[in-house]
C-alpha cells in the first residue's frame, strides 16, 4: 500500500522506487558538476491534511530527503510563511488543482529567494 496512516508507506515499493529514483537523479546532476534541487509542490489535499493535523502525506519522503542531505524546497512552507493560512486561495478553480496567479507569486517569489541564498548568479530584476 502507499500510504499508512495517511502518509507514505516506507516499506511500499513506490515509496522504494522513487526514492532510488530521486536519489540517482541526484548523485547524476552533481557527477555532472550541476546543484541538484528537489522541489515538492502540495496538491489541494497535501494543503487541507496540513489544516487539519499539521502532516504532510509525503513527510516520510521529507525524512528521506533530510537523511540523504538533499537539497530541496518544500512550498508548504511557502504557502504558510507567506499566507499563515494554508486553506487561503492559492487553487484555481478552474484549473483542476493548478496553483492560481497568487499561488504561482508564491512559488516563484519563494524560489528566486531560494535560488539566491544558494547563491545563484540570477540576471537583472524580475517583474512583479
Amino acid at each position: 500500500k502507499l500510504y499508512k496512516n495517511a502518509v507514505y508507506n516506507v516499506e511500499s515499493e513506490a515509496f522504494l522506487l522513487v526514492t532510488k529514483r530521486m536519489e540517482r537523479f541526484y548523485r547524476l546532476v552533481e557527477q555532472n558538476g550541476s546543484v541538484p534541487v528537489i522541489i515538492l509542490f502540495p496538491d489541494v489535499e497535501d494543503m487541507k491534511q496540513y489544516a487539519r493535523n499539521q502532516t504532510r502525506k509525503y513527510d516520510p519522503l521529507l525524512s528521506y530527503l533530510r537523511s540523504k542531505e538533499f537539497r530541496h524546497v518544500d512550498l508548504m512552507e511557502a504557502f504558510l510563511a507567506r499566507q499563515g493560512d494554508v486553506n487561503k486561495g492559492i487553487f484555481s478553480k478552474s484549473q483542476g488543482g493548478h496553483y492560481n496567479a497568487l499561488g504561482n507569486e508564491i512559488v516563484a517569489d519563494h524560489l528566486l529567494e531560494f535560488l539566491s541564498q544558494l547563491g545563484a548568479d540570477l540576471p537583472g530584476e524580475y517583474p512583479r
